[in-house]
């Protein structure tokens, strides 16, 4: 990823989903191998990049097995589909009050 503006954000609830898995913000911090203060941006702001939200796919599966981990794996599945229409690549984006948007990726 070479502009920051082409990252994807996955709408996450990370606190919620990490104290119902019963891991740490420490735990977390390993896992992405991120400080403390990412970690709590990300829970803050209810956003994780989508690159993050592969790495705790990857290592951490367990975490996102829980019911309040739906949306965000829904989300994500979205984000990785592309449409291709004319000469323009758009990208899937999903809303919980939306549903299925695509927006035009430059």
């Amino acid at each position: 990823m070479d502009n920051h503006t082409d990252i994807q954000y996955v709408d996450m609830d990370l606190a919620a989903i990490r104290k119902e898995s019963g891991v740490t913000q420490k735990e977390i911090c390993v896992i992405l191998n991120v400080t403390r203060q990412t970690v709590y941006t990300y829970e803050r702001t209810q956003k994780v990049p989508k690159y993050m939200y592969d790495k705790l796919a990857e290592k951490c599966p367990n975490l996102l097995q829980t019911p309040k981990a739906e949306k965000a794996k829904r989300m994500a599945k979205v984000l990785e589909e592309e449409a291709v229409i004319g000469k323009r690549t758009y990208h899937g984006k999903y809303n919980v009050n939306k549903g299925l948007t695509w927006n035009y990726q430059g």
